[in-house]
Order: structure tokens, then sequence, then C-alpha cells
């Protein structure tokens, strides 16, 4: 399930590049769904400005593939 799935959000309203905070997600939600994004690809993330939009997450998540 994608973002917009799991945060009953159509494809057109997710944009990568707004915080998830503008996407109307509180910080339960971030780490709800960070939870999600560590169970599902193995890795451990803490919530930060690094990562608070789907854009900065995912150049983070690809920077520090093992």
């Amino acid at each position: 399930r994608g973002l917009g799935d799991v945060y009953k959000r159509q494809p057109s309203e997710v944009k990568t590049d707004a915080t998830f905070r503008e996407m109307g997600l509180d910080s339960l939600d971030v780490a709800e769904l960070l939870l999600k994004v560590e169970d599902e690809l193995h890795v451990v993330l803490e919530p930060s400005p690094e990562h608070d939009t789907i854009d900065k997450l995912v150049r983070f998540l690809e920077q520090n593939r093992k």
C-alpha cells in the first residue's frame, strides 16, 4: 500500500516535495509512516528534517543503502 492508501489521499494530493506536516500528517502519523518504511526496507529511521518529505526520504534511503 502506498502513502495515499494509508492516509486516505488521492495520488494527485500526494506531493513528493511537500513536508509531511503540509500534507496533514501529525508527528504520530510520521512516526507510523517511518515504522512502515523500516519494516518494509529493514532500515532504522529517526524523525528528522533530513527526511521530512517523500523526496528527502527517498534520497536519504538511496544514500544510506547497505
